[in-house]
């Protein structure tokens, strides 16, 4: 449409060259339909760095993540998935059977502070617990948000519950994208997070 624009006021301004009136000039209202083509710059740029921003504003994690739908790629609801587990962490340091507090037939393995349970034979839920001991560098939470962290971290989170205090347990919980998050004390304000995991089994 700009090059039909263009011919035709090219075709105005041969004809106001052949004649002597002055209204040959009128064409110059129509100018502005030249400048019809520069909104169009503006608009395409600013697309693209936007698209490339908001990708950079969410890199994805990368080592032996975790998250709701699993450990590290195995999927919750694998069937006996120890061996997967150690191909990925190592040796289990140790071994829990019949986890107190639990729904059931629940099974824990234990790296550290990370802690991976298994419900009837199958890919539970994890857990990590500092008191427990460190947590490898290698083994990453998709939320970025661990324990001692603000639990203003995890309320910060997409979907985050509001936070519930647990009195038996004097902390206060939150769930973001099925992850759970439990602060120390009853004010959202100070709290920091002691524990975060998923199906994370506590005795109160």
């Amino acid at each position: 449409m700009a090059a039909l624009a263009v011919v035709g006021l090219a075709l105005l301004a041969l004809a106001g060259c052949t004649g002597d009136d002055e209204p040959a000039a009128s064409p110059s209202p129509t100018a502005p339909a030249s400048a019809e083509p520069t909104p169009e710059p503006p608009e395409s740029p600013s697309a693209e760095p936007s698209a490339e921003a908001t990708a950079e504003e969410t890199p994805a994690a990368t080592g032996i993540v975790l998250d709701a739908a699993g450990v590290g790629g195995i999927a919750m609801g694998t069937p006996d998935p120890r061996a997967a587990l150690e191909a990925l962490l190592g040796p289990a340091e140790q071994e829990t059977n019949d986890v107190a507090c639990g729904p059931g037939d629940v099974d824990a393995l234990s790296w550290g502070a990370l802690s991976v349970s298994t419900l009837e034979g199958a890919l539970w839920g994890w857990d990590i617990n500092p008191h427990r001991g460190a947590l490898s560098a290698d083994v990453v939470v998709a939320s970025g948000v661990t324990p001692y962290q603000p639990l203003s971290d995890a309320l910060a989170l997409p979907g985050a519950t509001t936070p519930q205090y647990l009195a038996s347990l004097d902390m206060l919980y939150v769930e973001a994208g099925g992850v759970q998050f439990y602060g120390s004390g009853s004010d959202a304000a100070t709290s920091q997070v002691e524990l975060t995991g998923v199906n994370v089994i506590t005795c109160g």
